[in-house]
C-alpha cells in the first residue's frame, strides 16, 4: 500500500487486520479514508484493536486518521 492510497471501509478493515499482526502496543499509523466511509471507521478500528487518536479533512472527500494500536 502506498502512502497516497485512499481506503474505503472494506479496505481499511483488511489493512488493519494485516497490520495488527506486526504492530506493538502504542504504535501509530496514518491512513486516508473516503469521507463517505468515516462513520464506520471507529467500529472498524475498535474491532481490530486500534483507536482513532486524531483526524483531519484533507480534501473534499478524504480524511486522514491517526490510529494507535491498543494491543491484544
Amino acid at each position: 500500500m502506498s502512502s497516497k492510497d485512499v481506503l474505503d471501509s472494506r479496505s481499511l478493515a483488511a489493512f488493519l487486520s494485516s497490520m495488527a499482526g506486526i504492530m506493538n502496543k502504542g504504535d501509530k499509523i496514518e491512513v486516508i479514508v473516503y469521507s463517505k466511509d468515516i462513520e464506520s471507521c471507529p467500529e472498524i478500528a475498535m474491532n481490530h484493536d486500534f483507536a482513532i487518536v486524531d483526524g483531519d479533512e484533507i480534501g473534499e472527500n478524504k480524511v486522514k486518521l491517526v490510529l494507535e494500536f491498543k494491543g491484544r
